[in-house]
């Protein structure tokens, strides 16, 4: 009796971080400084978010005004992006000027972001 044993290596690829963040966030909750967001087919209407598009350009859905006493009107602002490893580098305008994230990656999986936020700088245009 011959007996034949034989071991297939599964190969695991991982889609590269900057793919998996293409398309549409939507805000879901702040935990412990951590801000979740769920993935979506677009921007959702009355509802904080933001897409990372293939190009390089990003919108921001957010308070389009200074004050964030209900009601509050939510707005689309555009910019820009990129990635190293973890780290995310965002240029976008807000209803005062331009405004530079900085956010790491906590984890991203099941449609499913958590990010950290590394820094925040605000660039007025001097009509504000």
């Amino acid at each position: 009796m011959a007996l034949a044993f034989g071991c297939k290596k599964e190969i695991v690829r991982q889609t590269p971080i900057d793919q998996a963040l293409y398309g549409s966030w939507t805000y879901s909750a702040y935990v412990d400084t951590i801000y979740v967001y769920a993935k979506s087919t677009n921007l959702v209407e009355n509802k904080l978010g933001f897409t990372f598009n293939e190009n390089g350009t990003f919108v921001e859905r957010k308070i389009n005004g200074w004050c964030a006493t209900p009601p509050v009107v939510l707005s689309d602002y555009n910019g820009s992006w990129s990635i190293h490893d973890s780290i995310i580098n965002i240029s976008v305008g807000y209803w005062g000027g331009t405004v530079n994230y900085t956010w790491r990656v906590i984890s991203l999986k099941d449609n499913q972001m958590k990010i950290a936020i590394k820094d925040i700088t605000y660039h007025p245009d001097n009509n504000y």
